[in-house]
C-alpha cells in the first residue's frame, strides 16, 4: 500500500512539474511574440488593420488562407449591411436587399450577394423583428438539447 502511495505522490510531482514547465515555456514564448510584435497594443493594431484591409486575390494557397487575419474586405460588407440597417431601422430593407444596396453603396468594386455575416444581414434586411426570429429559430434546438441533456434516459 505504502508504494502506491508513494507512486500517486511522485506521478502527482511529475504532473505539477511537467505542468509548471509548459505554462513557463508558454509565457516565454509568448513574450517573445509580443516583443517581436512590438508590443499588445502593436499586435492588435496590426491584426486590426490586416483585418479591415481591401480584399486580397484569392491565388493564394490554403494553408496561408487559414492563418492570415485579412478580413477579406468583409469590414466593408459589414457597414454597408449596418447602413442598410440604420436606413430602415424597423422593418429592414427586404428581404435579399443587401445585395443592391451593395452595389449602390460599395466602397470598391468587388461583387457582393451578402453581407459574410448571418446575423447583421438578417438585421439589415428584416429589421429587429427579424434577426430575433433567426435568434428564436437557431436557439430553439439548442434549447431543446440543452433540456433533453438534463434528463436521464
Amino acid at each position: 500500500m505504502h508504494k502506491v502511495a508513494g507512486r500517486v505522490a511522485l506521478d502527482r510531482r511529475v504532473g505539477l512539474a511537467a505542468a509548471t514547465l509548459l505554462v513557463v515555456l508558454g509565457g516565454v514564448g509568448g513574450g517573445l511574440a509580443l516583443a517581436r510584435a512590438g508590443g499588445p497594443a502593436k499586435l492588435v493594431g496590426n491584426a486590426y488593420d490586416a483585418f479591415v484591409s481591401p480584399e486580397r486575390p484569392t491565388g493564394q494557397d490554403l494553408n496561408s488562407r487559414l492563418v492570415n487575419l485579412s478580413g477579406s474586405g468583409r469590414a466593408d460588407y459589414w457597414r454597408v449591411a449596418w447602413r442598410e440597417f440604420t436606413e430602415n431601422p424597423v422593418l429592414g430593407g427586404g428581404a435579399g436587399s443587401y445585395e443592391r444596396y451593395w452595389l449602390r453603396d460599395r466602397p470598391n468594386a468587388f461583387f457582393a450577394r451578402n453581407a459574410h455575416n448571418l446575423y447583421l444581414e438578417v438585421l439589415a434586411e428584416l429589421g429587429p423583428i427579424g434577426l430575433l426570429l433567426l435568434c428564436v429559430a437557431l436557439g430553439t434546438p439548442l434549447v431543446a438539447a440543452v433540456r433533453l441533456r438534463r434528463r436521464p434516459l
